[in-house]
């Protein structure tokens, strides 16, 4: 997912791309193909299937269906599952880009119920609009046993960002791996296209890890090599 805010960075695919697919058209919806043959899709009125509207990163073309679908990469999801413990609940996915068997989809609205106590859950909300997933997640993460680790694009001078670094636990953030040249690798991180699976093309920011749960100390603050994130948690799984 990209943040709102950005200015440069380009999406992955772009209407026209998309079209490229086999598209089908039944009783005035536009379904690809592809998800429709998996059943993983939600269909969508044919004038709104591909609108792009709203503030956007200059040159993206991404729909509006698919704007906030974007997936968290497996290597980064699964070294903070790994260090987690396992997580039990993808608390902002669905059927296309969840991580977890059991997930909370938009259409359960995971911001208008508590979730269950003692549980670990994973959360990549969407990128417009970040602000009240960070007030639930705090809140959620002071219910007895549990806790929510949540990735976020690397934008300090925001309210939100406060707020998370306020209430974290921890607070990870991935790095340039140090290498000088053509060869050193960003700590940014190229999300999952929901549509094609395949990776975005590029991401002008940064992203860090918020954890929240019951804790009596100050935000502890953890760089992670970007390249010894990757490598560790491709080795583990």
């Amino acid at each position: 997912m990209k943040d709102e805010h950005d200015t440069q960075t380009a999406d992955a695919f772009s209407v026209e791309s998309i079209l490229g697919e086999s598209w089908q058209t039944s009783g005035g919806l536009i379904v690809s193909q592809r998800h429709a043959l998996v059943g993983h899709y939600r269909a969508v009125p044919a004038p709104k299937a591909f609108a792009v509207t709203g503030k956007r990163h200059a040159g993206t073309t991404t729909p509006d269906a698919f704007r906030d679908a974007w997936q968290t990469p497996r290597w980064l999801f699964n070294y903070f599952n790994m260090i987690a413990g396992g997580f039990d609940v993808d608390a902002a996915a669905g059927p296309v880009n969840a991580l977890c068997k059991e997930f909370y989809s938009e259409d359960m609205d995971a911001l208008s119920f508590d979730w269950p106590a003692g549980k670990k859950y994973w959360l990549n909300p969407p990128y417009s609009k970040i602000e009240p997933w960070v007030k639930h997640a705090v809140v959620q993460g002071e219910r007895k046993g549990s806790s929510v680790h949540m990735l976020v694009p690397d934008d300090v001078s925001t309210l939100w960002f406060k707020m998370a670094l306020d209430n974290a636990a921890e607070a990870y953030i991935l790095t340039h791996d140090g290498v000088e040249g053509s060869a050193g690798r960003s700590g940014r991180v190229q999300f999952i296209n929901a549509m094609t699976g395949e990776k975005g093309k590029g991401n002008n920011k940064g992203s860090w890890v918020f954890v929240f749960r019951r804790h009596r100390v100050p935000v502890k603050i953890i760089p992670i090599d970007r390249t010894l994130c990757e490598a560790e948690a491709q080795s583990f799984f």
